[in-house]
């Protein structure tokens, strides 16, 4: 768990390109502390174990990977009625193009 520095509210993660430039995010009070019951519920308490793993499929315990998130988001949509194929990008789309409608397209107001 080096990536997250709960006094700070930081996470580093690995972003951009092919996910090997390291980027340092800046959290929320509410994220920060979340993330520090997460890590002291967890069972994987080592400072190399991934942070989130996979809790389904034949990868119990392994990195939760881009794959992993998009089942997710994609069996949780349909859960919720969307008949429409999604993934985290498309959840995202649509979360910033409401917020720009409620903020009648000022996208600083969005930022």
């Amino acid at each position: 768990m080096h990536d997250f520095n709960a006094k700070e509210k930081t996470l580093s993660i690995l972003g951009k390109g092919k996910g090997s430039q390291k980027e340092v995010l800046d959290l929320s009070d509410k994220t920060a502390d979340a993330l520090a019951s997460w890590i002291k519920e967890s069972k994987n308490k080592r400072g190399d174990d991934p942070l989130f793993t996979v809790l389904a499929y034949h990868k119990n315990g392994a990195r939760l990977t881009g794959e992993a998130i998009r089942r997710l988001v994609d069996g949780l949509c349909l859960q919720a009625g969307i008949t429409k194929k999604m993934s985290p990008h498309r959840v995202r789309h649509s979360a910033i193009t409401t917020v720009l409608d409620l903020n009648n397209g000022n996208y600083r107001a969005t930022q």
